[in-house]
């Protein structure tokens, strides 16, 4: 049995891969040139999408 804490640890490690895939592309736009900022923001949704997964997994096992 998972514990508590440790997905949702994973949810929190989502929510911030996706708050810093839209920095990257907003705010932090003229920090990276155009091909690695993208390259970059779909590299951090893909890792926030997996925590979210491995979230979503874990969660749902808990309670059911």
């Amino acid at each position: 049995m998972i514990s508590l804490p440790t997905f949702g640890w994973f949810g929190v490690a989502a929510i911030l891969l996706f708050l810093a895939a839209i920095l990257v592309v907003t705010v932090l736009k003229n920090l990276f040139k155009p091909k690695s900022r993208l390259k970059l923001h779909r590299t951090l949704a893909m890792l926030g999408t997996v925590a979210a997964f491995i979230h979503l997994i874990w969660a749902l096992s808990y309670y059911f």
